[in-house]
This record gives structure tokens, C-alpha cells and sequence, in this order.
């Protein structure tokens, strides 16, 4: 990590004792000022800001300081424990809620990994008569998507369970199943990760490579008539549409596309069953049909 040259620490100290506790993990002045004033309108006295600040200097990330962050029109409590909604993930998320919205009927959808449960949150908000599963093995992600779902007053069924080994967890389907897996090689995590996302961030919410890829081909495919998988890496888009080509009895049922975020890199594998009525319009124009 480059080091803070010692003129812009002057300049924070001149203008506030808090600005040099925030630089190392903001960076910029501009950037440590921001954190402050939204730690001053959040938190609750000086004590408590100045006790964030601290905590920032340690390299815990804002969201557990603030102890919310913005995903769409929600507001999604965030705790220690549980993995921190993304911008990618938030992009994704909302395009699909707005799609499946517009269609003017009820949705039937599973969020599996659902941590805090802001994909699913988002889908039972947004899409009117929805109903929603959100599941997790992580108790702390169950308990923090309950709080949220409890808090922002939007009905979400929370299930405890792991979505490799689901057994008959909705047998009956469901119209589509969101997922943002953990897909980060262990032994990339140093390198992809910053200091503080290694550090604070659950583990099991990050690392992974292909194993829910694969899941989702084995276990869910047969559950869905669409899924919207977020992904880390090209390969990992690709590994799922060539285990879905390759299977006779998965080719000709479904329809695979990819999705690039606003960087423009590969951040969603999509598909849907070509029998599922009006699936194709909702998905049309998402990303780039590739099977």
C-alpha cells in the first residue's frame, strides 16, 4: 500500500483531528472527509464518532461502522460476520427487480448465499405478491437477513441451509434463483482482496472457485425456470455454459447469457428454461445470449 506522503497528513490534522485516522484506508482527503461527515450524520455524539474513526484507522470497513449501506431504494443493516452488499452486486440485482416488475404479476424466487438478504429483500420489495426464499448456512447471515427483513418491513422467508446440500428445500421450484456465491480462489483471496475485506469479511462468503457453478448445474436447474449467478471471473461464466452444451438432456431446454457490470467486467451468468413462458422478455437485451 502506497504511503501517506506526510504533507497531506499535515493538511488533515490542520483541519481535523479525525481526518489522519481515516486516511490510510480512504486514501484521499476528499475521500476522508466524506467518511466523516457521513459518520457525523449517522452516529450518535462525538464519542461515537470519534470511536468510528478509530475503527476505520484499524481497517474495519464503514459499512460495519455506519452499520448500513444503501441497496437500491433499501437501506440494509450490516453486521460483523456477513459479507458487505457490493455496487456490482446492487447493479445486477436492481436491473433484474425492475424486469421482473414491469411484467405487472407475482414472482416465486429463491436468493441462495443471501447474507444480509438484499438480493432477495430487493425482489420482495420491488416485485409486487412476491414471494421470497433467502438462504444461507451462516447463522449470523440468517440472523442479520431476518433483522433486515423485520426492519424494512418486507416479507422474506429465511432459511437456514446449505444450498450444496439442499435436500428437499423447494422441490415445488420457484420461477428463478438469484445467487452471489462465494468465488474467490482461497490462495487469491490476498491478492483480490484489500487488508480489510481479508481481515473483517467472512471467509465463507468469498472463497470458492467452481463449486457452486457446478451446483447450480447438479442441484438447482431442475428447481428453476431461470437463475442469475453472479460471478469473479470469465472462466467461471463459461464453466457453467459449457456444462449446460455438453448435457443433452440441459441444451436444448435452456438459454445461457452472460452480463458484464458497468466496468465492464464479466460479473453474471444467467440463463432460462426456453419453455417458461415470458421469460424471454424478461430477459432479452440483460446481457449477451451466448447458447
Amino acid at each position: 500500500m502506497p504511503r501517506i506522503a506526510p504533507s497531506l497528513m499535515r493538511t488533515a490534522c490542520a483541519e481535523s483531528r479525525l481526518l489522519p485516522l481515516l486516511l490510510p484506508e480512504s486514501r484521499t482527503l476528499e475521500q476522508a472527509r466524506t467518511e466523516l461527515r457521513w459518520m457525523r450524520a449517522e452516529l450518535c455524539g462525538a464519542a461515537a464518532v470519534a470511536r468510528g474513526c478509530r475503527q476505520r484507522y484499524r481497517g474495519v470497513p464503514l459499512q460495519y461502522v455506519l452499520g448500513t449501506q444503501p441497496f437500491g431504494p433499501l437501506e440494509v443493516r450490516c453486521r460483523r460476520g456477513v459479507l458487505i452488499p457490493r455496487w456490482e452486486t446492487e447493479e445486477w440485482a436492481c436491473e433484474l427487480a425492475r424486469r421482473f416488475a414491469a411484467r405487472g404479476r407475482s414472482l416465486r424466487a429463491a436468493d441462495l448465499c443471501t447474507g444480509t438478504g438484499c438480493v432477495g429483500l430487493l425482489l420482495a420489495h420491488s416485485v409486487r405478491g412476491a414471494r421470497v426464499t433467502a438462504v444461507d448456512v451462516s447463522e449470523a447471515a440468517v440472523a442479520a437477513a431476518r433483522q433486515n427483513a423485520a426492519a424494512l418491513r418486507v416479507p422474506l422467508e429465511v432459511v437456514r441451509a446449505d444450498v450444496r446440500q439442499p435436500g428437499g428445500l423447494l422441490r415445488d421450484g420457484v420461477e428463478v434463483v438469484t445467487c452471489n456465491p462465494p468465488y474467490i480462489p482461497t490462495d487469491a483471496l490476498p491478492r483480490e482482496c484489500t487488508r480489510s475485506v481479508c481481515r473483517y469479511e467472512p471467509q465463507l462468503a468469498l472463497a470458492g472457485d467452481l463449486e457452486f457453478y457446478d451446483n447450480l448445474v447438479d442441484v438447482w436447474l431442475a428447481r428453476t425456470d431461470s437463475f442469475v449467478y453472479e460471478v469473479g471471473y470469465a472462466e467461471q461464466s463459461r464453466h457453467v455454459l459449457a456444462r449446460i452444451a455438453a448435457d443433452p438432456a440441459l441444451r436444448g431446454v435452456w438459454r445461457v447469457g452472460f452480463r458484464e457490470d458497468a466496468r465492464g467486467q464479466p460479473r453474471v451468468v444467467y440463463g432460462y428454461r426456453t419453455a417458461a413462458a415470458g421469460l424471454d422478455a424478461v430477459f432479452e437485451g440483460y446481457g449477451r445470449l451466448m447458447h
